[in-house]
């Protein structure tokens, strides 16, 4: 599982680069799906993973949160492997439906234990968390870092900041889950 991990970050750090606009007005979520899905492609070429296109069509309605602060809407929420049990890749929208943040959570397969006694994580949410960082940074390099060492260590949560959001990064090995949350902080 290591090695898939480290496959990714490799394939992230060499060849994915931001979506440029060229001066016209284009809605927020349409520059992220399009950019999203550049990198995805990108990433499926060059490891033979199956990673999603973000498809309009498929998009939720966006409805509002638990907690009542703001709104979400779920972009994907397919599982196209054999390693996820769940997977949602979500955007946050704050009260005014700005677009404030997007969310990767999926759970691994249960019946993939490893050798330690841990679920093997989900391919696709480990690749849309590489897709999501590759759109809204300038260089992945720092996102892969620190998603290296937590995975390489007893911690399950980790937060920093980058490029005006803060990333938070939670992992729970027993079932595979990872959530990790990109939100604006200005």
């Amino acid at each position: 599982m290591k090695k898939i991990i480290l496959l990714i970050c490799l394939l992230f750090l060499a060849g994915c680069s931001n979506i440029e606009t060229s001066g016209e007005e284009v809605d927020e979520l349409e520059i992220f799906v399009s950019s999203y899905n550049k990198a995805a492609k990108t990433l499926e070429e060059n490891s033979n993973l199956l990673i999603n296109q973000l498809n309009p069509s498929n998009f939720q309605e966006i409805e509002r949160t638990k907690d009542g602060y703001g709104f979400k809407r779920i972009l994907d929420n397919s599982i196209s492997d054999e390693t996820t049990t769940m997977f949602t890749l979500e955007v946050f929208y704050d009260n005014d439906k700005n677009i404030i943040g997007y969310q990767v959570y999926s759970v691994g397969n249960l019946k993939k234990i490893i050798n330690d006694g841990t679920t093997e994580y989900s391919t696709p949410g480990i690749a849309s968390s590489y897709a999501i960082a590759d759109v809204l940074f300038d260089d992945v390099k720092q996102f892969s870092d620190h998603f290296l060492n937590i995975m390489n260590s007893e911690e399950e949560e980790f937060y920093y900041e980058e490029n005006g959001y803060k990333v938070s990064m939670t992992f729970k090995a027993d079932i595979g889950a990872i959530a990790i949350k990109f939100m604006k902080t200005e």
